[in-house]
């Protein structure tokens, strides 16, 4: 690819030489004429684009193509929860492999859709993962992109075969990606006897659940390869091992009803509103009819008119005026300088025209209400 990069940039090189011959690029007898240069340029710069573009595109390809795994185990469930075979594929990448990695993981097409695909979180726990699904023939391929070492897919086979007591379940697979380690793993249903497979398994005594488990070690397994294992055992009844070994349970009163809501949840919404209706009803009881219940020295002190400025009254902004505030605070404003000799005998008697408050001699304003004096 190098080679070909040099061969076309010498190229260019010549062309654009006043000299072409010059440069060890011959055209015959016939040397280009100056028009022509141009588009034999413009080809030669064309090509070096797309030579550089497919070694671009390439490398991406290559990086999918190098995905392979340290580990597969193959975990194969015949009548857990349905009377089908979940199958349980956990896989672990190679070091070598940069992350995150797109995978892919094929499934038999009567499968229809994976039920689980996962990584692996930093605490162990199973994400989610985000995948497509294709047809290819009697395969379907998963398509996602693992952000973890460890990842997660699971399906169920309908292929269990039922003949009265004896049941066969015949597990074929293709890996897409090179494995460095692969096993098998079968979970013995729960009534099931005289389990065998094809190629033989190993039994591996008891694991989760109180079940039994057989094994078989297939060593390193080559992309493209296929894993075959055929699984033939005898059971009387239709139990899953599900319902025995995970006996449902009936809550008295469940934490979630059907649709997700809590069972408590509409109770404390009603406690809500009923709050809520009695709160807004004590406010408009008090806006309506507290305010008539108030001293009648209290109402006297509210504004006469809306719009008016001046002391003991709002303007429209709503802000008392700072004589307002004064009478608040206790002062006396708009007191002016009496003569020493003004006393309360001397001074005629004046009362508040709003409030009926007596008048000291001197002041502008009443005390009470801070209405105006008038003399």
């Amino acid at each position: 690819m190098n080679k070909v990069i040099k061969d076309i940039l010498a190229e260019l090189d010549a062309v654009a030489s006043p000299k072409g011959a010059g440069h060890g690029i011959q055209f015959g007898r016939h040397r280009p004429t100056r028009a022509s240069r141009p588009n034999r340029r413009w080809h030669l710069f064309l090509a070096v684009i797309a030579v550089l573009a497919g070694t671009t595109l390439a490398a991406p390809v290559r990086a999918q193509q190098a995905v392979s795994l340290a580990s597969l185990q193959i975990s194969i469930w015949p009548e857990y929860d349905r009377p089908a075979s979940l199958v349980i594929l956990d896989g672990v990448v190679a070091s070598g492999v940069a992350l995150p990695a797109p995978l892919t993981v094929r499934m038999p097409a009567a499968a229809i859709t994976p039920s689980a695909v996962a990584t692996t979180g930093a605490n162990g726990s199973l994400l989610q993962a985000t995948y497509t699904t294709a047809a290819d023939g009697e395969d379907i391929i998963i398509k996602f992109t693992t952000t973890s070492a460890a990842f997660r897919v699971e399906y169920y086979d309908p292929g269990l075969v039922v003949s009265g007591d004896t049941r066969s379940f015949a597990f074929r697979w293709k890996s897409d990606f090179a494995v460095a380690q692969a096993s098998v793993r079968v979970q013995e249903p729960v009534g099931a006897s005289s389990l065998t497979g094809q190629p033989a398994l190993t039994p591996a005594g008891t694991g989760e659940f109180g079940l039994s488990y057989d094994t078989l070690n297939l060593g390193a397994l080559p992309a493209g390869g296929i894993v075959s294992e055929d699984i033939r055992y005898t059971k009387s009844g239709s139990t899953l091992s599900v319902a025995a070994v995970a006996p449902p349970t009936a809550p008295a009163q469940p934490a979630v009803v059907a649709g997700g809501t809590p069972r408590w949840l509409p109770g404390v919404l009603a406690a809500g509103a009923l709050g809520l209706a009695a709160a807004g009803g004590g406010a408009f009881w008090y806006t309506r009819w507290g305010a008539k219940r108030q001293p009648a020295a209290r109402r006297s002190a509210r504004p006469a008119g809306r719009g008016r400025t001046g002391p003991g009254r709002l303007n429209q902004t709503g802000a008392q005026p700072p004589a307002a505030r004064q009478l608040v605070s206790g002062a006396a404003p708009g007191v002016t300088n009496r003569p020493a000799a003004t006393t309360l005998k001397d001074a005629p008697a004046r009362f508040c025209t709003q409030c009926g408050q007596r008048h000291q001699p001197g002041d502008r304003f009443c005390r009470q209400c801070g209405t105006p004096a008038r003399d």
